[in-house]
C-alpha cells in the first residue's frame, strides 16, 4: 500500500476501469469494463451465472485487484486507502449471508452502540421487528434459528445501520417472497435516500430495478 487516506470525505463518484481481469489460473473473467457510479446512482449489475458479477463486487470492495485493474473514489485509486477506511465507507453483505451464534440483535450491532431510535428504524426497513419478537434473546447461527430470507434481512441490517456511503448487495432477496420483497425494496429505498448511500445491487430479481438508476449487464469476457 502506498498510502493511506482516512480522512477522505464520503464518496462523490466510483469509477471502475478494468482492462482484464482474471484470477491465478483461470481463464479472463472481466474485461473492457469502464462505467462510473455517481453519489446516489443506484446501480444494478446484470447478466447470467458465471459472468463475474461476484467477482466485480469484490474488486469494487478492494479484497481482489490486479495491475490492469483500476477502481477509484473521487478520482483516487483504491490502493490508497486502508482496510479501516473501507470497512468505514464501503460494506457489502454476500450472496451467503453470515449469522453468528448469538442473538438476532446483536448480530446487528455486534457489540456496536446505537440508539433505540436507530435501532427501530432498521428493525422497520429490513422488516425484523416480528422475528426479534419471536426469538427475543435466543442464540441462532447459520444451523438454527432463521430462514435463508430471515438471515438474508439481518445481514442486510447489520450493513445499512453503520451507513455506508456505499452498501454492495449480492442477491439480496433472493430468498424472499414477492410480497416481503416489494416491502423490503421501498421501505429500503426511503432508508438510503434519508442517509444518502449509494447501492450496487447484483440480483437476477426484476424487482431490484426500481431501485436502480443505471444497469450495467455483463457478458461472458464482456
Amino acid at each position: 500500500m502506498v498510502s493511506v487516506v482516512d480522512s477522505f470525505g464520503s464518496i462523490q463518484k466510483t469509477d471502475i476501469q478494468i482492462e482484464q481481469f482474471q484470477y491465478p489460473d483461470s481463464s479472463v473473467i472481466l474485461t473492457g469494463l469502464c462505467f462510473s457510479i455517481l453519489r446516489g446512482q443506484h446501480t444494478k449489475i446484470a447478466g447470467p451465472s458465471g459472468v463475474g458479477k461476484s467477482t466485480l463486487m469484490e474488486l469494487l470492495k478492494g479484497v481482489q485487484g490486479g495491475r490492469n485493474t483500476h477502481i477509484l473514489f473521487n478520482e483516487t485509486e483504491n490502493s490508497m486507502f486502508s482496510r479501516k477506511w473501507y470497512s468505514q465507507h464501503i460494506l457489502m453483505v454476500d450472496q451467503k449471508p453470515k449469522i453468528f451464534k448469538m442473538s438476532i440483535l446483536e448480530n446487528i450491532t455486534l457489540g456496536d452502540t446505537f440508539s433505540k431510535i436507530d435501532l427501530d428504524e432498521i428493525l422497520y426497513t429490513c422488516i425484523l421487528q416480528n422475528i426479534i419478537d419471536e426469538h427475543q434473546d435466543q442464540i441462532v447461527d447459520d444451523e438454527n434459528g432463521l430462514s435463508l430470507g430471515q438471515a438474508q434481512r439481518v445481514s442486510i441490517a447489520r450493513m445499512l445501520i453503520r451507513k455506508p456511503d456505499v452498501l454492495i448487495l449480492d442477491e439480496p432477496v433472493s430468498a424472499l417472497d414477492e410480497v416481503t420483497t416489494s416491502l423490503m425494496i421501498d421501505r429500503l429505498k426511503q432508508f438510503i435516500e434519508r442517509y444518502h448511500i449509494t447501492l450496487i445491487i447484483s440480483s437476477h430479481n426484476p424487482a431490484i430495478n426500481t431501485l436502480c438508476l443505471q444497469t450495467i449487464d455483463l457478458k461472458k469476457n464482456n
